[in-house]
């Protein structure tokens, strides 16, 4: 886990909480390693995110269960429960960074500054 944090860090810029957010998502065996096979749907999920798969429900899986592990498994004690639920604070903090993100960004900026750029 921890070296695949580093390299992710240093190849694709992840942030840790992502990187072992995508790590535990990817290793659906639950064996602290990644298989070929987790590792080619890591990449078809994370790193190649526009490509023909991108639509396939293993990869749409594999992105929400890196979502869920973000939010709700890096609570401490709470790494390996798949039984919890999100809670109201951590909600707002998923939804404040789908709003900070680039696809959500240049959404708004399309729509309001050709309206600036008129006044």
């Amino acid at each position: 886990e921890e070296r695949f944090i580093a390299v992710a860090a240093q190849l694709w810029a992840f942030d840790r909480r992502s990187a072992r957010a995508c790590f535990h998502a990817a290793d659906v065996d639950s064996s602290g390693r990644m298989s070929r096979q987790e590792y080619v749907l890591f990449r078809e999920a994370f790193i190649h995110p526009q490509s023909e798969y991108s639509s396939h429900e293993a990869v749409l899986s594999l992105q929400l269960r890196a979502v869920f592990h973000k939010y709700v498994l890096s609570r401490p004690a709470q790494r390996h429960s798949y039984d919890g639920a999100m809670t109201s604070d951590e909600l707002f903090e998923f939804v404040r960074d789908l709003c900070a993100g680039d696809a959500h960004t240049r959404q708004v900026a399309s729509n309001l500054l050709p309206l600036l750029l008129r006044t």
